[in-house]
């Protein structure tokens, strides 16, 4: 592989992980919050 490939790659991994990363926070952080309203509502 030449060099202009493999940066290529290493750019599609970092996006990749980066969307990740963006959902996987999101999800924890909705169901953090989701946890947090269900306890103020039936408390």
């Amino acid at each position: 592989m030449s060099d202009k490939n493999i940066g290529i790659i290493k750019i599609i991994a970092l996006c990749i992980a980066f969307i990740l990363i963006l959902l996987g926070g999101r999800a924890f952080y909705e169901h953090r919050y989701f946890k947090g309203a269900v306890v103020l509502s039936s408390g």
